[in-house]
């Protein structure tokens, strides 16, 4: 299951790597293609949160509210 994600990954990393690298002169010329490069970031992070993040986040939220009780 692990290793389709990781696929994925690199299949995404390795078509959008030649579009970055073609206009990467031109965003870091301006300011606008800076942002848009810190939002593509952003997005890429957030992507990765709702696919894996909202898994870990109920497993941590699951082991501190364990921890909680038992703490208490």
């Amino acid at each position: 299951m692990i290793w389709h994600e990781v696929a994925a990954l690199v299949s995404v990393w390795t078509t959008h790597r030649n579009r970055f690298l073609l206009s990467e002169r031109r965003m870091f010329a301006s300011t606008l293609g800076n942002g848009r490069v810190y939002l593509g970031v952003i997005l890429f992070f957030f992507c990765l949160w709702v696919q894996h993040g909202m898994a870990l986040t109920v497993s941590f939220f699951m082991v501190m509210y364990t921890c909680g009780k038992a703490l208490a």
